[in-house]
């Protein structure tokens, strides 16, 4: 398609890619997107079927109007330019990518912005425009999730995958700031994918706004949980900490795994991440959050983000979402649920306490009795390997990471070989740890011990109102030394005693 042939060549090879540059210089971008949708090319050109006089392509560049059967200078049959559209477009992705990977780029990404209906495709994922308006891009949310799932599926598109998902209520400018849709959409951008989100409102005006050095003269493109400062609060509330509105910009962290539906028939669906947690139900419904989160503090919508604490959330509305932020962020370092196979005591003991004032928090694990382990198998913790203390829930008989204390290599350490390592700082600078002994030793002669304390030491919230955890069937504690395959672990069953603020057990 003629048409393809020379934007591709004038514009992509001869100005984007890195064959164009002196050495030594770097490409102006990554990639590109296509403002570019062959799925509604009749949509594209109907509004000018009243006035075929007005309807003059020449995509082949052949100096006639494409599908113009009688030559009298209109189009007589649609269908000609609409499949030569299409074409063009599979033309200029096919193209670009070969461009791409002939100047040394095959990283350069191809989006286009529009449903991509057929796969596998040279492009690297699409933008969703107006996500929220049904029959703009996609016919149902449901079709726009679906789309947004097949783009993830390994080999339907160029890796690496990406999906940039917009929200602004185009046609209904009254509700040009819908915080409930957004919150909704945001949500669900997080759950079936690693996709982007921005809420694109009004942006052309803002811009403009921006280049004449004006003041915004509406809403302007920021959300309160796009930016969430260490104690919770959103980026345009007073209270905000941040030196930007997008220094926080990454505080929901690393995702611990990919989504999990909760619920089928309600499609409830949760992805946790370190320091907070996306959810999204297509219908009404109460999601059990099995430990304590609590809703950022905002004042784009201070009724719903009100800073307040919960283990539970209502949904009444159908298409709704929310991300709540953790009461104790976890690492990503954790795995997600007990491994198997780490050595275990006789012999063990867990004490946790949770105070208002955080001077008065405590954390102390013991394991005796343990299997036998050598100083070799503990790795080099004054240089090399971190140490990760991880403690999982059990509810439902699921288990879920409610804390981690991470140890990083330093001289706190003291080798005593060949009887392991003992680790003691007083400061409690690390997670609030002071205490960790890895005593090494024949079978029924090894110890594990750990004591934490204070203002450093990050502690859930209670799992349920009145109990510090569910125990449902047990609670596990876990010590990794990350990167030598080499772990301990003690599971209680039961609880001495367990209270919204204080866990004990042993055995």
């Amino acid at each position: 398609i003629n048409w393809a042939e020379a934007l591709r060549s004038d514009l992509i090879a001869g100005f984007y890619l890195s064959a164009s540059y002196p050495a030594g210089q770097t490409p102006l971008c990554d990639g590109i997107l296509m403002d570019a949708d062959e799925e509604n090319a009749a949509e594209i050109f109907g509004f000018t079927m009243a006035d075929p006089s007005n309807f003059h392509l020449d995509l082949d560049l052949d100096g006639t109007v494409d599908g113009d059967t009688d030559g009298d200078g209109n189009v007589d049959d649609f269908s000609i330019p609409t499949a030569m559209l299409v074409a063009g477009y599979k033309a200029y992705e096919s193209g670009i990518r070969s461009d791409a990977t002939a100047a040394g780029r095959p990283d350069f990404l191809i989006l286009k912005n529009g449903v991509i209906s057929e796969f596998p495709r040279e492009l690297n994922g699409r933008r969703y425009e107006d996500w929220d308006d049904p029959g703009f891009q996609d016919p149902t949310i449901e079709a726009a999730a679906q789309n947004y799932l097949d783009i993830e599926t390994p080999g339907n598109v160029h890796a690496p995958p990406l999906v940039i998902i917009n929200q602004r209520d185009r046609n209904a400018l009254p509700d040009l700031f819908n915080p409930e849709r957004h919150r909704m959409t945001m949500a669900m951008a997080f759950i079936f994918g690693d996709g982007y989100y921005g809420h694109t409102g009004q942006h052309a005006l803002r811009h403009r706004e921006i280049l004449g050095n004006q003041e915004p003269s509406g809403f302007d493109d920021w959300l309160d949980e796009m930016s969430v400062d260490p104690e919770g609060v959103g980026c345009n509330h007073p209270a905000y900490s941040g030196a930007t509105r997008w220094q926080y910009s990454d505080w929901m962290g690393l995702p611990l795994g990919p989504a999990v539906e909760l619920d089928p028939n309600t499609k409830t669906y949760r992805r946790d991440f370190e320091n907070a947690v996306a959810l999204f139900t297509g219908y009404p419904a109460t999601i059990d959050l099995g430990t304590q989160f609590r809703k950022i503090l905002g004042s784009d919508d201070p009724v719903f983000n009100d800073g307040s604490r919960l283990w539970s959330i209502d949904f009444p509305e159908p298409e709704s979402g929310a991300i709540l932020m953790r009461i104790a962020p976890v690492s990503a370092l954790c795995p997600s649920q007990p491994t198997a196979g780490c050595i275990t005591g006789a012999r063990a003991k867990i004490t946790i306490r949770n105070k208002i004032a955080d001077d008065g928090d405590r954390l102390k694990w013991t394991l005796k009795k343990g299997g036998a382990f050598t100083q070799g198998d503990l790795g080099a913790p004054q240089q090399t390997t971190v140490y990760l203390a991880c403690v999982y829930d059990d509810f439902g008989s699921s288990p879920v990471l409610a804390a981690s204390l991470r140890v990083d290599p330093s001289l706190a350490w003291k080798s005593r070989t060949p009887k392991g390592y003992r680790y003691k700082d007083p400061a409690a600078a690390q997670d609030g740890v002071r205490v960790l002994h890895v005593d090494a030793g024949a079978e029924g002669r090894t110890r594990v011990r750990l004591k934490a304390r204070g203002r450093n030491l990050p502690l859930p919230g209670p799992a349920a109102p009145g109990t510090f955890f569910h125990v449902d069937p047990a609670v596990t504690v876990q010590l990794h030394a990350v990167g030598t395959g080499t772990c301990w672990s003690s599971s209680f069953a039961s609880a001495r005693r367990n209270t919204a603020e204080q866990f004990r057990a042993s055995f």
